[in-house]
């Protein structure tokens, strides 16, 4: 099984952003910075600031299995971008099986399901991804 990218898109702060599904069929999604930007660079361990679900846990230029770079319709202008991402595979979240096989034709490695957890959709992931490009956006004025 790879990771499958659901969703490319450009937010209207003009970052890039991306939904895909991880291996274990829950949601993970990364806003992309320029290299002109205050953050370019910058460990997403240290930018608790930046409110999303859960937290920001990742940084990098690069995507765990190709990422965006196995992208159909990829731009080689987003290669040296800085991405910062999130993932929606806690322990309150739940696997979407379902979403998971319409897009792959497989289901994802089985995880166990309590009542308490709960789908983050790709509409709850892509508000997430366009509230991260606007809070990064506005860290381009800030004194990092």
């Amino acid at each position: 099984m790879k990771d499958l990218i659901e969703k490319f898109w450009i937010t209207d702060e003009g970052y890039p952003a991306v939904v895909r599904f991880n291996q274990f069929g829950c949601r993970v999604a990364y806003v992309g910075v320029p290299p002109t930007h205050k953050l370019y660079k910058k460990d997403c361990r240290y930018l608790d600031n930046i409110k999303c679900h859960g937290t920001l846990d990742f940084s990098s230029t690069q995507f765990n299995n190709g990422g965006l770079k196995n992208y159909p319709a990829k731009d080689p202008k987003y290669d040296d971008y800085w991405f910062f991402g999130f993932c929606a595979d806690h322990c309150w979240d739940a696997q979407d099986v379902e979403g998971y096989k319409r897009l792959h034709g497989e289901e994802p490695f089985k995880m166990t399901k309590y009542e308490y957890q709960i789908i983050r959709t790709l509409d709850f992931m892509v508000n997430n991804c366009n509230s991260i490009s606007k809070q990064l956006k506005g860290k381009q004025d800030e004194k990092i």
